[in-house]
Parts: C-alpha cells; structure tokens; sequence
C-alpha cells in the first residue's frame, strides 16, 4: 500500500536521525535501525487490539489528545532519545502500558536477540520507537477531516502490508505463540498454510537475496551517510520499477515530486563516489545515477538543478573550480544515460554551504558532495 505508515515512518526517519539515536543511547547506528523495524509493527498490531476494546479504546484517545505532536521527527528523536522525563516520554509510556500490559521482558530478550544488544539498550529504543509511531498516529489524527476513515479503519487498512515488514529474523526467534501474541495477523497468515518447510524456504530466500546484494551492491556499512536501509522497489508513472534503498535520496525526491511542495530543497546523492581530486566518477555510482536519470524520464517537465561541493581542505579556487567540474560530469553522465539535458543545470559551489562542520574525516567526506534540487 502506497503511504503505508511503517514505511513512511522507516522513511522519514533520516541518517542524520539515526546517528543522534545511536549517540543518545549509546548504541550503534545499524543496531538502533534493527530495532525500530521490528517495533513499528508489533506496536501497529498492538494498537488495533487496543481500540478493539471500547474501554481501552477511550483511554488511549483520552491520550492521545494530551500527547503534543511534532512536525520535526529530528527534534522528536532528540526529545524522545535524550529526555527520560519529558512529558512526552511519559504520554507514551502511557500508551505503551495500554497496548503492553503484560511483562515485556520476554518480548525484550527476544527483540535483544535480533538486534544483537542488551535488554536495556532495546528498552530504550522501544521507547523511541513508541515515540515515533504515536507521533505518526496523532498527526493522522489532527488531519483528518469527514472523509477521512476512523482511526481503527485506517489502521486496518494498512496492516495487512506491514505484515510482510515483520523482519525475517525475528519471525525465526519467536514462537508460534510468541507469534500470535505479538503479532497476531501475521500469525493468522501462517496458520493458513500448514507446510513444514513454507518457513525454511522464505528464510532461504531472504538468505539468498542478502548474500547477492553483498556481492552486487555498496555495504551499508561503509556509507558515510550511514545506514540507508533496505532496498525497495518503486514503480515510475512511466511503468519503470526501480529499486534503492529506503532511505536512499532517491526515495525523498520521487516524494518531494509528488508532493508537488513548491518550497526549495536541496537532496544529496548518497551513492556517488568520485576519484580523489578528480571529476571522474568511481563504477559503484552506477546505479544511483541509472536511478535518476529514469526518474527524470519518468517526470518529463520538472527541471533540476545540480550544485557541486568540497570540503574546505586546500585552494579555494581549486574547490570552486573541482565543484563545477563534478556537477558538470554528474550532468553529463545522467544526460548519456537518457535524461533530458534542457532540464538539468549544474553549478559548482566549491566549499560554500557545508551541511556539517568541516572538523572530521568523516564530515568532510560529507560536504564533498553533489546535491539535486527542483527548480520547476
């Protein structure tokens, strides 16, 4: 389902975010991305057995209309992660106690299993989790109008997908009845077709799709944007299906485009990689470039422009000059690739404008960068 909200969540939820999760509890960034997949769907589970229940119903309403909404998910990420004695953090133990009820040091141990951490660092992260997923609930809650569905109806009609987001690995840990307790329309799936090895084979796959994309795709790991997540697949208007990580730039500019928001926003390419002091592009770039040059086959009348960018390491005059020849080469190769080069414009900024201070390998490695924005 097209703005299903677990993958809205999972999408929103940017490197940057990440990185001042994992700072603030003191986990590392690919572990705290772990977490909050396998807790989006338990809570949106959870949350339809509550309001099943008219009593239970009313209390989590009466909740959730003292629970303050954020339109930034970075500062409630810093609010959630940093401030155990915020009222937020206390509006969502709340509401966690009512989906939860019984002990959760079972489902910890469980969940700590899969993520490969302790029980308290999980306890952290579900709280953060909890966070975002209750924010995602209130702002549907303060735009809906008299033709929006009630709150349970819209749940439901998103569950049935989020079903297949229960991380592989986990469903592995948990039992049958662990299962049903936890997530119990995934298990109601499962019971349907009662084949021994239906489990083993879809985990062999999952295997098997991991394992080529450790030989054909850039590991995660070793982006400095950090974890962009797993890879989707994202059909075009055109009909063209591409497939980038969740994360990915990619997805925030099909978004950005769809949203048809009039505002200037620059997106990074996060899959770029040049030759040291060099305009060349490095083989790995391939398929993010691929990527937008079909979005822009797909999207014939916006036009873009490419801003070029170093760091602030050396001759001013050779950064500014290093920028534009970078964005010129990007420009060229997206225009070799079948992308329209009357849409697409390409300045060279040197080490103007860095998104981080220039005071690490890392944050350096950053604002050498090129960035895409929309222009019409």
């Amino acid at each position: 389902m097209k703005n299903n909200i677990i993958e809205k969540l999972d999408t929103g939820i940017s490197p940057e975010m990440i990185a001042s999760i994992s700072d603030a509890i003191g986990e590392n960034e690919f572990d705290v991305q772990k977490g909050l997949s396998a807790i989006f769907p338990l809570l949106m589970h959870k949350t339809i057995d509550c309001l099943n229940s008219v009593h239970l119903h009313e209390d989590f309403m009466r909740i959730m209309e003292r629970l303050p909404f954020y339109e930034s998910m970075q500062h409630l990420s810093w609010e959630a992660a940093s401030n155990d004695t915020s009222v937020l953090n206390a509006l969502n133990e709340q509401l966690s106690s009512l989906l939860l009820p019984e002990s959760t040091t079972g489902l910890e141990m469980k969940l700590a299993r899969f993520v490969g951490c302790s029980s308290e660092v999980i306890r952290k992260i579900m709280t953060v989790g909890s966070a975002f997923f209750f924010n995602a609930i209130k702002g549907h809650l303060l735009m809906k109008d008299d033709q929006s569905l009630p709150l349970k109806e819209w749940l439901i009609s998103h569950s049935k997908h989020s079903d297949a987001l229960v991380p592989a690995g986990l469903v592995n840990l948990l039992s049958k009845e662990e299962l049903a307790e936890y997530y119990p329309l995934t298990s109601r799936k499962s019971d349907k077709k009662k084949w021994p090895w239906w489990l083993l084979f879809i985990l062999l796959i999952g295997l098997i799709i991991f394992v080529l994309r450790g030989c054909f795709f850039q590991p995660k790991t070793t982006s400095v944007w950090g974890n962009l997540g797993e890879y989707i697949s994202k059909t075009l208007p055109d009909g063209n299906t591409l497939k980038f990580p969740e994360l990915g730039m990619e997805n925030k500019l099909i978004g950005f485009i769809e949203s048809k928001d009039n505002k200037s926003v620059w997106f990074s390419f996060d899959r770029l990689k040049f030759k040291t002091n060099s305009a060349d592009l490095q083989p790995e770039s391939e398929e993010q470039m691929k990527n937008i040059a079909e979005i822009m086959k797909a999207y014939p009348n916006i036009q873009l422009e490419l801003g070029g960018y170093t760091d602030n390491t050396g001759d001013n005059d050779f950064n500014l000059n290093l920028s534009q020849k970078r964005a010129n080469s990007v420009r060229q190769g997206l225009i070799n690739l079948g992308a329209n080069g009357a849409n697409l414009v390409a300045h060279g900024f040197g080490s103007a404008y860095p998104i981080v201070p220039n005071d690490t390998a890392e944050n350096r490695a950053k604002n050498r960068r090129i960035d895409i924005r929309i222009l019409k």
